[in-house]
């Protein structure tokens, strides 16, 4: 997503969901977080997208290095790095 400064400060991210093929907002469904890590904080891990296919997070990390987050959308795994 983004470099975080390792000082476990909050930075939030508006994340898009969008359908592959034409590009449709996915409206309405549940998105769960994790991490790689126990030195990335993601939170909420569970949400809701929005009208517009949104969600946000808040993402902190304790201590420098490359971290994966994954996100979940109702069996379908995404990551982003």
């Amino acid at each position: 997503i983004a470099t975080l400064v390792p000082n476990n400060v909050t930075s939030q991210f508006t994340l898009n969901f969008t359908d592959s093929v034409g590009g449709k907002a996915l409206v309405g469904k549940t998105v769960t977080f994790t991490s790689d890590s126990a030195n990335l904080s993601v939170l909420p891990g569970t949400s809701t997208t929005d009208a517009l296919g949104r969600v946000k997070i808040n993402v902190a990390a304790s201590r420098e290095g490359v971290y994966s987050i994954y996100a979940n959308v109702e069996g379908k795994h995404l990551l982003s790095k």
